[in-house]
């Protein structure tokens, strides 16, 4: 695993206190970073780690989206957390080289025989 060091001076990383965040994160927010002159400490995931990261970003994101929509009326925060989750649930489809096309009789087989969730059932006990 190859690491690398956004900054002018690595020396610089040793100074300053960064945040540990060890997760997958949108391909411009090394660039956004650098931008603002700051430093960052990052790595290209491998192949066989990919899945495992999207799925951790996967509940993160769903996580922001619980706690949005139960905390805010803002529509288009909502909107941008959903969008956060569409997002990664493509980037797992590809992974797993799953096209659409592909997805949707599997979605709805799963829907004919199981049922959607229009209906709002919410399930006690059984």
């Amino acid at each position: 695993m190859q690491l690398h060091f956004v900054s002018k001076a690595v020396e610089c990383l040793k100074k300053v206190h960064m945040t540990e965040h060890n997760k997958l994160v949108r391909d411009k927010v090394v660039e956004r970073i650098e931008k603002k002159n700051e430093q960052c400490e990052w790595y290209t995931c491998p192949p066989e780690e990919y899945p495992k990261r999207l799925l951790e970003k996967l509940v993160e994101e769903s996580t922001e989206l619980l706690q949005e929509f139960s905390t805010s009326a803002d529509s288009e925060k909502l909107k941008s957390e959903f969008a956060d989750v569409l997002e990664v649930i493509d980037a797992l489809r590809r992974e797993m080289g799953w096209s659409k096309t592909i997805m949707q009789p599997v979605r709805y087989k799963k829907m004919r025989s199981r049922g959607g969730f229009s209906k709002r059932i919410i399930l006690v006990r059984s």
